[in-house]
């Protein structure tokens, strides 16, 4: 459950609440979404701001928060007819700002990181517009040394769909 909370007049928050029922690879998503932003760093990426997990009562409940993303989602700007469609000068803006964030990860690091989940969804949009990158749950270091080959075999994308490819106009 992804809830808005704005704080104060100018810091505006999303929190990532996951109460749902434990599974090895929620929180094994829930760590690697941790581990990857908690270090990367790029103006085409969602911050993460902070984060915490319980064992209580009601379950393990795992939180992150990132910056608020004022624009939403690529996914809604394309699909949701409530949502404003953008221009096609902006569109451009916004693939070239997720393909600099894509190239960031590929090459602009130490390690490469291969990031599994890219969906229209995934492309969040900030007050002007600009692309950042989200939900690393399933990102994997890239083959490193004498390794030539790391599993990029999707595990979870139930929410998959072709229009998160094929777009109608």
């Amino acid at each position: 459950m992804t809830s808005q909370f704005f704080v104060g007049l100018s810091v505006a928050l999303t929190i990532d609440v996951t109460n749902s029922s434990y599974t090895m690879q929620g929180h094994q998503q829930w760590i690697a979404e941790v581990q990857f932003l908690g270090v990367l760093e790029h103006p085409n990426l969602v911050k993460l701001l902070g984060y915490c997990a319980t064992d209580g009562e009601r379950g393990i409940q795992r939180l992150l928060v990132y910056e608020y993303m004022q624009n939403r989602s690529l996914e809604d700007h394309l699909f949701n007819k409530a949502v404003p469609v953008v221009p096609w000068r902006t569109r451009l803006k916004i693939i070239l700002g997720a393909a600099q964030g894509m190239a960031y990860l590929h090459e602009g690091l130490e390690v490469q990181v291969i990031y599994r989940d890219f969906k229209s969804s995934n492309v969040l949009l900030d007050e002007n517009f600009c692309a950042r990158l989200s939900d690393f749950g399933l990102a994997r270091e890239g083959p490193a040394g004498d390794r030539s080959h790391v599993s990029t075999a999707v595990r979870h994308a139930l929410d998959f769909n072709s229009h998160g490819l094929i777009v109608n106009t």
